[in-house]
């Protein structure tokens, strides 16, 4: 399925920049553009994936608050958020946290913020061919010419971080009235992913355990 970028914002000269920036990525990702936040919580709502990014524009947001807003649909994507230079003290926590990249609107802020898109679209689509390349991997690949890893370090060790990943989703998930819907799925998601992860892992651990500790050949009666 082709990616999407969604940007609230009419900015004709933005808006054309961003076409131009997914041009040259390829791979079909189109551009969503609305006016205002609630077209494009709708817009959310009407795709059944997430966006590469979200390109938010203070001047859209009718009278919303830009972090209130940037923080809402980094629960969904990558965010590039563009406002008044003003607006860039109550921005810091955001950036701190790595959810939203943030530029003054002035004068040459439309390349600036083409280029952290391009940045963000490239990124996602190099993250989905690793995971292709990674899910089209045979299981034997692992074995041939590399030593088996040691079961107290790699498989051992990734079962019991990704036991206490499941724990926070769950605990996240089980208030999911708060979370928006999407967000919600997403999280869902990444528990089903990674609950299937842990049962690869355990079959690993397992494989690794009778490779390290083979049983013994019974000696033939005489």
């Amino acid at each position: 399925m082709a990616g999407w970028l969604l940007a609230i914002s009419r900015d004709t000269g933005l808006t054309r920049a961003l076409g131009r920036v997914l041009a040259r990525a390829g791979g079909g990702c189109q551009l969503w553009a609305v006016e205002s936040p609630e077209r494009a919580r709708r817009c959310l709502a009407r795709h059944d994936s997430l966006p590469e990014a979200v390109v938010i524009d203070e001047l859209f947001l009718d009278g919303d608050a830009l972090e209130d807003v940037a923080e809402e649909f980094a629960w969904y994507a990558p965010v590039i958020a563009i406002g008044h230079p003003g607006r860039q003290p109550r921005m810091v926590p955001l950036v701190a946290d790595g959810k939203v990249d943030f530029l003054s609107r002035d004068d040459h802020f439309i390349p600036l913020a083409a280029a952290m898109v391009e940045r963000a679209v490239r990124w996602e689509q190099e993250l989905d061919n690793q995971i292709r390349q990674a899910a089209a991997a045979k299981p034997a690949d692992a074995r041939q010419g590399d030593p088996a890893p040691d079961p107290d370090s790699f498989p051992v060790e990734a079962l019991r971080l990704l036991g206490a990943i499941l724990d926070n989703l769950e605990v996240v998930l089980s208030d999911r009235g708060h979370l928006p819907e999407a967000a919600a799925r997403r999280l869902g998601r990444a528990a089903d992913l990674a609950f299937d992860l842990k049962g690869g892992l355990r079959l690993l651990a397992g494989y690794v355990s009778q490779e390290n500790n083979p049983k013994p050949t019974p000696s033939p009666l005489r």
